[in-house]
């Protein structure tokens, strides 16, 4: 059994941070390095659940830069511009057990340093996740999922200064928040009871325009502008995945369906194991031309561009590996299992 970012996030907020470990396995990663010649430069940060890793985009010179203690995890993870920095989410529990939760910390990458706090949560079971740099360094994005006082959910997307300072609210609603290269326009997914949806709007505030309907897509994260800002890559479950839950659901409502799609079994039983797979979707700024980049169904998928635009990295339960959205060529990068957002720089 694997343990899901949000597995993680959920047995955080409910049973504490030793919980959510216990099922968490020690693995070494095992890279596979790149085969094709003109892969794009860069270093790609990866949550492995107690550790960060670096690797190049080639798999070479992988190592980590940060070891949690026991009874923490760490999730999502995203690269300063200059790659000195990586911000991350620690979840812990509170001394003495109770519901835990996560904070937003930053740690050098030359290892001079050890991790500090940038964002603390502020309050019993408030998680902060999915930290994106802003484009000229001095400011993360992340989210904050809390519960009022009357049991009710909570969720936004808060803006703060590296050195955790002018901490505000960035969106209201918003989840997995990030900003594009020239820094004029910002996404964030809005999570509702018929799916997932993406919305952009510029970065210092305007009105909000979705590119991604709960209708497009049933479950959404991760959302990542192309370097050039003309195109968006998620991480997302589409139209039959939703037709599987229906059917693990018992619902034989759309049962003439299985003559015109794939069989499924195969896929029921990973829903029913793991949840709904999750693969890569590119579309356009504009809303327009949403398609699936690739067919791969992996727990809990998160993406990244390649510096250069050329590539996509897609990281999960069987590692990470590189995607041309040109001529559909895949490169497996490593073998780890990876938890959360990843990034490359």
């Amino acid at each position: 059994m694997r343990l899901t970012r949000r597995d993680m996030l959920r047995r955080a907020a409910l049973h504490g941070a030793g919980a959510a470990l216990a099922i968490v396995l020690a693995r070494s990663a095992v890279p596979s390095r790149a085969r094709a010649a003109d892969l794009a430069s860069g270093t790609i940060a990866i949550p492995r659940g107690r550790e960060i890793v670096l690797v190049a985009a080639d798999g070479s010179g992988e190592r980590t830069i940060v070891t949690s203690p026991a009874g923490e995890f760490i999730a999502d993870v995203s690269l300063s511009p200059d790659r000195s920095l990586v911000a991350f989410g620690r979840f812990n529990a509170p001394p003495g057990g109770g519901p835990g939760g996560a904070d937003v910390m930053l740690v050098p990458t030359d290892g001079s340093g050890p991790p500090r706090m940038v964002a603390e949560r502020d309050g019993r079971g408030t998680l902060l996740a999915a930290p994106y740099f802003l484009p000229d360094g001095r400011g993360i994005l992340f989210e904050v999922i809390g519960v009022t006082a009357n049991g009710l959910p909570t969720v936004r997307a808060d803006v703060v200064g590296i050195d955790g300072s002018g901490r505000r609210t960035f969106a209201e609603d918003g989840r997995f928040p990030t900003v594009a290269a020239d820094g004029r326009t910002a996404a964030y997914v809005k999570s509702q009871m018929t799916g997932d949806s993406v919305w952009i709007r510029p970065a210092d505030g305007g009105p909000d325009r979705q590119i991604i309907s709960d209708r497009d897509l049933l479950i959404v994260s991760f959302p990542r502008f192309s370097p050039d800002g003309s195109r968006m890559i998620v991480a997302g479950v589409g139209h039959l995945e939703r037709f599987v839950q229906k059917l693990s659901a018992g619902d034989k409502g759309d049962i003439a369906a299985r003559d015109v799609i794939p069989p499924l079994a195969e896929r029921i039983t990973a829903v029913a194991a793991h949840g709904l797979p999750v693969d890569p979707w590119l579309v356009g700024v504009d809303g327009a031309g949403l398609q699936r980049l690739a067919l791969l169904s992996i727990d809990d998928a998160a993406v990244a561009w390649s510096p250069d635009g050329r590539w996509v990295a897609v990281a999960g339960a069987d590692g990470v590996r590189l995607l041309s959205p040109e001529d559909g060529r895949v490169v497996q990068v490593s073998e780890g299992s990876s938890f959360g957002a990843i990034d490359w720089r």
